[in-house]
């Protein structure tokens, strides 16, 4: 059995203990079902440590019955992790593993969008980064590399979330510490009742807050002291909520547990973080929060780990928490913990607590109390502790935590214990020791077990023959050997499930021809089939040439159910031999099957595969088709990039972009020297093809540009046009004169307009000041007469939108020649940035001519509209000056549209002149509606009286609501 089948193991054992556990909080039943999707592989967050806790921590409310799905780690079956998010009403994230299967996927965006409940727990803000909908989900959080392009930092400020372009403050977090936390929501369910300011435990102030995200609602901050190293001195959103589609998210990300070997870390005992926790994920499922806070919340300037002054000793403590029950203060909890931790270097005082706590247990304390002393047992308690365990072992009230306790605890008195215990107990505390003894490997229980196999109660049997599985031993592989004979239904399969895990464990013992027979006496018509496929992927492993024969035989055969599994196995069998044997069955199966198998050799890029694969390039079926037009992506030949090119050229559709997708990712030595020399042998069609592959691969060495010159003066307009195109993404600013022969050797306008956009977007590339594109067109203006061509140049610095191109187009307006005059306007209109906004408005108030009146004039409401340092009032006196400019109701439209977007009160007196006006009454009446919104606040009464313009004015009942309802919100 391998190492992450162990772990899984142990932690459904943990898991199962937890949720009897969670029970005792309360005589109701849970009414909430909460998965939580856990397994990460990120080394600074152990998942192993924290979603227990978390578990723990739902349970202790008595609102959540929870359950936990575990995603394996990378190469182990991430594809097949499917769980089922819409059995639950909230699913808590401690996960920041290998990206889901496309359907897993799809299945947690729908499970959100329909009202699903999600908690983001901590370091799960840095999962998925390029996952756009979860990132949308979670509100993008996360820090490092991933933050460098997932736009700005998302702070609150003044009241509300504000987005920062800063440069520099991506990239880290600062150490642990402890921090003031913020409420800012205080009306919120989860805040709503929360001190306005506390302190939280030292804890790793996780992830800076990307965004801009949608439908965000910060609920708390955290004041990162920029005296520390990586500090930011702002406040870092901390706790806060996201809507999506009719799901509610919760994000914390609170609750650093720290590295698998690092010393424990207090912020997931905090009393801040466990009740924002509980509240937020009550909330997430249900829209709202019914538990209480507690009394011993933090203050704004104490940690509430334990009380400040004399420290209590354990003796008073234990006598404190002898009447704790779940839902009530966990300080003295908390208190008792600090003292364990610390024993942890000592094991004179690891013995003095441990026999405290077994006094403890002896006692009439309750049984929260004593569930909380057995979990730290697990971990510091000896056979000292054996015999007040066993006792507890056989009550139903006490047994789980017992066992939870004694799993960990090593020594022969312990496996005694349980056994002991096994004949005086019933039900789901049998059961439960039944697991125990099967984790722990006591192969002195096999005696007892065997015998359970048979027992009335059908859990119990199914249990010991799971344990028989674990423990395998030849003892107990005899046993489940004649359990298989004697048993049927249900249970039968419970003793083959069994039996396949005592072969797997044999195996990873190394005992390989134990696990083999079993394998193979599995391995018979007479199972079911996923039965006989278990047993055909142990024999592949065990015996691979023997595997290879069984497969082989299920591909000539009829027997279809097996197929599938077969197909798979020869994914992963080594060597030549299966794929030869294989690939000769190809035609012969059905059409599903061919696509299987296909896609099975996707992963093993053997040259012995490649004539068949070829072959069905041109198979009837085309998904048979397109798999293997797919598959040919493995194999980097010159003959495939032929191939490929060829099939781009000739299909469209689905198949068309198979042929595509596979020739962008071809890898080889040989693959750039095909495509490029096809380019000079091919028919135009084909020679499209790999010209645009030249740009999709990012082919882009001088060798493939020089080819993409000579491309861009073939005969075929089509192959001139995509070189051009393809130009535009290998080409270097430095290259931009030989771009400028093409513009002048254009053939057609199509052409001209395509070798304007290449140079554009080449010399945009360029970062400095002396920028090679704009020199060379500057150059180039000068030599030029005819006046197509110096049109086109003047287009291109408008494009480029460099200094020295300004001023070039400013001397193009006294030109004498008209069209230059018009180019350099058009050119003009369509700058990057403000700079151009004084030439534009001077145009348009002094030209005669109407289409450069109207260029210029569309040109400088656009660029008005762009960001740019002034402030809103100065922009409000540049849309009037250009209103003053327009020469009919359309232009005036267009400039109150882009008027809405200016947050001034300025702007909102300016849209209500147009009121009166009846072709833009109702435009005017829009833009002020969306200015208000941001008056409101700064200008209350001055914003409800013209408002209330809009009523007397505008003849729309749609529009008075609207209206009607913003003044009545206005305070």
């Amino acid at each position: 059995m391998n190492r992450w089948n162990k772990i899984l193991t142990i932690w459904l054992t943990i898991v199962f203990c937890f949720a009897v556990f969670g029970k005792i909080a309360s005589a109701e039943e849970p009414s909430i079902k909460a998965l939580i999707v856990t397994g990460q592989t990120n080394q600074w967050h152990n998942w192993q440590v924290s979603s227990p806790i978390l578990k723990e921590l739902l349970e202790q409310t008595g609102l959540f019955e929870v359950d936990t799905a575990i995603s394996p780690p990378v190469g182990e079956g991430i594809e097949n992790f499917k769980p089922q998010f819409a059995d639950y009403q909230v699913v808590v994230l401690d996960y920041d593993g290998e990206l889901w299967s496309e359907q897993t996927r799809a299945a947690f965006v729908e499970y959100v969008k329909s009202g699903g409940g999600v908690v983001i727990y901590h370091s799960t803000d840095n999962a998925f980064p390029d996952w756009k909908q979860y990132n949308e989900i979670i509100g993008l959080g996360g820090w490092g590399e991933r933050d460098e392009k997932s736009g700005p930092m998302v702070r609150f400020r003044d009241g509300k979330v504000v987005f920062d372009n800063s440069p520099g403050k991506a990239g880290s977090h600062p150490p642990n510490h402890e921090y003031q936390v913020v409420i800012r929501d205080k009306e919120h369910p989860i805040t709503k009742g929360l001190p306005e300011k506390w302190m939280h435990a030292s804890d790793e102030l996780y992830g800076q807050l990307r965004g801009p995200a949608k439908n965000l609602t910060v609920l708390a901050t955290a004041y990162s002291d920029p005296a520390r190293k990586s500090g930011t001195g702002e406040h870092e959103p901390i706790l806060f909520t996201i809507n999506y589609g009719q799901g509610r998210v919760f994000h914390t990300v609170l609750g650093h547990v720290g590295a698998k070997d690092s010393p424990p870390i207090p912020s997931m005992d905090c009393v801040g973080f466990i009740v924002t926790f509980q509240r937020g994920a009550e909330w997430a499922a249900t829209g709202e929060v019914t538990q209480k806070i507690p009394e011993d919340f933090p203050t704004a300037t104490e940690v509430r780990m334990r009380k400040s002054g004399k420290r209590l000793s354990l003796d008073e403590l234990l006598q404190k928490i002898a009447g704790y029950e779940f839902g009530q203060s966990r300080e003295n909890l908390t208190a008792v913990e600090e003292i364990v931790r610390e024993s942890y270097e000592s094991e004179q005082q690891r013995k003095e607590i441990e026999s405290r706590f077994v006094e403890f247990l002896r006692s009439d304390a309750t049984q929260a109390s004593k569930q909380f002393i057995c979990k730290h047992l697990s971990i510091i308690g000896s056979e000292e502790a054996v015999p007040v365990l066993a006792v507890m072992l056989t009550e139903p009230e006490t047994s789980d935590m017992a066992r939870y306790a004694l799993e960990r605890i090593p020594g022969a008195a312990v496996d005694e214990a349980l056994r002991k215990a096994l004949p005086e107990t019933t039900g789901k505390t049998k059961v439960g020791i039944i697991n125990t003894l099967a984790m722990r490997g006591d192969d002195k229980s096999v005696d007892s077990l065997q015998n359970l196999i048979y027992d009335g109660d059908e859990m119990t049997a199914s249990a010991a023959a799971a344990a028989l599985g674990q423990i395998a031993n030849s003892q107990a592989t005899e046993a489940l050997s004649q359990a298989r004979e004697k048993t049927e239904g249900k249970l039968q399969q419970a003793v083959l499930d069994a039996y396949l895990n005592c072969a797997d464990r044999l195996l990873a013992r190394g005992e390989q021809s134990e696990a083999l027979a079993i394998y193979e006496q599995l391995y018979t018509p007479d199972e079911l089939t996923p039965v006989r496929c278990a047993a055909l992927r142990g024999i592949a492993t065990t015996n691979p040439e023997k595997a290879t024969g069984i497969i082989i035989g299920i591909l000539k055969g009829d027997d279809e159910t097996m197929q599938p599994a077969a197909i798979e196995l020869v994914r992963e069998i080594p060597g030549t031999e299966i794929i030869k044997a294989a690939t000769a069955e190809l035609p012969n199966l059905s059409s599903v099957g061919r696509v299987q198998l296909l896609s099975a050799l996707a992963d093993r890029p053997d040259s012995a595969a490649l004539p068949a694969i070829i072959t069905a390039t041109k198979d009837s079926e085309e998904s048979v088709r397109i798999a293997a037009l797919k598959v040919l992506a493995s194999f980097g030949t010159a003959p495939t990039v032929v191939l490929l090119a060829h099939t781009a050229a000739s299909t469209d559709g689905a198949e068309q972009q198979a042929a595509r997708e596979s020739l962008y990712l071809l890898s080889g030595p040989e693959v750039e020297k095909a495509i490029r020399g096809g380019i000079v042998k091919a028919e135009p069609r084909v020679k499209v093809e790999l010209i645009r592959s030249i740009g999709k691969r990012g082919m882009d060495s001088e060798g493939n540009a020089r080819a993409l010159w000579e491309s861009a003066q073939d005969s075929d307009s089509n192959v001139r046009l995509e070189s051009i195109r393809t130009l535009r993404d290998i080409a270097r600013p430095k290259r931009v004169r030989p771009l400028i022969r093409l513009l002048i050797n254009a053939k057609d306008d199509t052409e001209l307009s395509e070798v304007e956009k290449t140079m554009i977007s080449v010399s945009r590339k360029y970062v400095g000041e002396e920028n090679p594109g704009t020199a060379a067109i500057l150059e180039a203006l000068t030599t030029l007469e005819e006046i197509r061509n110096r049109c086109a140049l003047l287009r291109v610095l408008g494009g480029i939108g460099d200094s020295k191109g300004l001023d070039a187009l400013r001397e193009a307006l006294e030109d004498d020649n008209a069209e230059i005059q018009l180019a350099a306007v058009r050119a003009l209109s369509d700058w990057p940035g403000v700079e151009a906004i004084d030439d534009l408005l001077q145009v348009a108030g002094s030209t005669s001519d109407e289409t450069k009146r109207a260029l210029a004039f569309r040109g400088v409401v656009r660029l008005i509209g762009l960001d740019s340092e002034r402030s809103a009032n100065e922009t409000v006196k540049l849309y009037k000056q250009v209103m003053n400019l327009a020469s009919n109701a359309s232009e005036k439209k267009m400039i109150l549209s882009k008027l809405s977007n200016v947050e001034s009160f300025a702007a909102l007196y300016l849209a209500s002149d147009y009121l009166k006006d009846e072709q833009l009454q109702q435009e005017a009446a829009v833009a002020m509606l969306k200015i208000a919104e941001s008056t409101r606040n700064t200008h209350p009464q001055q914003t409800k009286i013209l408002l209330r313009m809009i009523i007397q004015t505008v003849k729309n009942d749609y529009l008075h609501q609207q209206v009607q309802d913003l003044i009545n919100e206005i305070e």
